[in-house]
């Protein structure tokens, strides 16, 4: 089994739990984003699994055998290519909890984004 398929693994999991300290130390409303890191959790999985199955029928290329930490930066391209995608990424900025939703969800997945990748690049 590659090491990869760990560290998204680790990124999923990391993110979750980036995004739950984000919320419970935030000043929105408790009811209102109470069911937030359910819905983030419903979120990654798809982007676990795409993440997998693009690394695997690349890891045999000519960048998946030279630059195998590229990958790594698979699971924050598709959570933004999805907001994209749906248009929540407009709203990204706006003071409403669903701007806060978005931003959080995506400052985490980019937080265990560069923890995993400060991670391989160390050990190698």
């Amino acid at each position: 089994m590659n090491i990869i398929y760990l560290f998204f693994l680790a990124i999923t999991i990391s993110a979750f739990i980036f995004n739950l300290i984000l919320i419970t130390q935030s000043s929105q409303s408790k009811n209102e984003i109470g069911i937030a890191p359910i819905v983030q959790f419903i979120f990654i999985i798809p982007i676990l699994v795409l993440s997998s199955i693009i690394f695997f029928f690349a890891q045999n290329t000519q960048i998946g055998i030279n630059s195998r930490g590229l990958f790594l930066f698979i699971p924050f391209v598709l959570e933004l290519l999805y907001f994209a995608y749906t248009k929540d990424l407009l709203t990204i900025f706006s003071k409403e909890t669903g701007g806060f939703l978005i931003r959080s969800y995506l400052y985490s997945i980019g937080l265990a984004t560069l923890v995993a990748v400060i991670v391989h690049w160390f050990c190698g």
